[in-house]
């Protein structure tokens, strides 16, 4: 995760697992990165996550991509 990055504003924490993005659900890494592809800089995204034993629904704006990281 990048400080002060998109994930860290929506208040992401090291650990957490990404069950869903806007109610689709997440099976891994590639499946994830396939629907934020499709998505626009500056859109506004849902995204429920397991941190420990609870899930929470945190709000995400997206940023560009950064190439190399």
């Amino acid at each position: 995760m990048i400080a002060g990055g998109p994930a860290a504003a929506a208040g992401f924490k090291v650990g957490d697992v990404i069950l869903s993005v806007d109610e689709r659900q997440i099976q891994d890494g590639q499946q994830l990165l396939a629907i934020l592809r499709q998505m626009q800089p500056g859109s506004v995204v849902r995204m429920r996550v397991r941190r420990g034993g609870a899930e929470l629904e945190l709000s995400v704006v997206l940023g560009k991509q950064r190439l190399g990281n």
